[in-house]
């Protein structure tokens, strides 16, 4: 059953990337290319990996998933010159903090240590893409991001064990792919009504 679900995740993962995908060739969405560059290659190299060390489970699945959509909506980003966001210092300085954080992830010896650098290599990434969601929230396709959220879900309802090395990654997918969602519907939330430029 749980292999299944993780399936359903990945189908709806594909489905989610074609909206984000189809939304920027056309130019309605313009994607932080710092943002999705660090996340294509993050959860792709850890699939390389995983599989390098022999290990073979469902579990990978939303792992490759998480890197081989942002790796096809960072080329869809170059179909429409329109469709992609200008890069300013903020993105820049986040992109390096990211680089630093993957060499990091590589070099690391200890399991723990190296997961915290693949969830901060990610974090820094998605941090350009949420302040552009808080402030430009129609700059955005939220179904690939609610996609993404529930792969991270996938993942942790197919662990093996709960163990730290296993958990702490799919737990930050889904969580902070519920960070941009909120910050793309900031508008429809009520504490933000009031303060939101375009709100009544």
């Amino acid at each position: 059953m749980l292999v299944f679900f993780v399936i359903a995740a990945a189908v709806f993962q594909l489905f989610g990337g074609y909206a984000y995908i189809r939304a920027t060739i056309k130019g309605h969405t313009k994607p932080n290319r710092v943002s999705w560059a660090l996340w294509g290659a993050a959860p792709l190299i850890s699939t390389v990996i995983i599989f390098h060390e022999g290990i073979v489970s469902w579990a990978v699945l939303p792992v490759f998933m998480a890197g081989f959509i942002p790796v096809l909506v960072l080329l869809g980003s170059y179909f429409n010159k329109q469709a992609y966001w200008e890069l300013h210092a903020f993105d820049y300085v986040c992109g390096a903090m990211g680089v630093i954080s993957l060499v990091l992830w590589l070099w690391a010896e200890q399991p723990v240590i190296a997961v915290v650098m693949l969830v901060m290599t990610d974090c820094f990434a998605a941090l350009p893409t949420i302040r552009k969601a808080w402030s430009h929230p129609e700059t955005e396709t939220a179904m690939v991001y609610l996609a993404a959220m529930f792969g991270g879900i996938a993942g942790l309802v197919n662990l093996s064990e709960l163990v730290v090395i296993e958990f702490a990654f799919p737990l930050y997918l889904a969580l902070i792919n519920l960070v941009i969602l909120v910050a793309i519907n900031r508008g429809a939330l009520p504490f933000t009504r009031a303060s939101s430029p375009d709100g009544p």
